[in-house]
């Protein structure tokens, strides 16, 4: 199974603080993403393997 991202930090002592997020890499991927062109966002979000269409999913009955 891969890394779980959204709860690595989970049991970090204040890391819902802004300095203690960024201290364990929080916003790093938003700034690179801000110095991309949206053609190589798109081809990122591609090679990602990301699937479904969040919320448009549950409108889809």
């Amino acid at each position: 199974m891969g890394r779980k991202l959204l709860t690595e930090h989970i049991n970090v002592a204040g890391i819902r603080h802004l300095d203690t997020y960024r201290k364990h890499g929080g916003y790093e991927t938003l700034k690179k993403a801000l110095g991309m062109k949206p053609e190589d966002i798109v081809e990122e979000v591609k090679k990602s393997g990301l699937r479904g269409r969040g919320a448009l999913d549950s409108q889809q009955e």
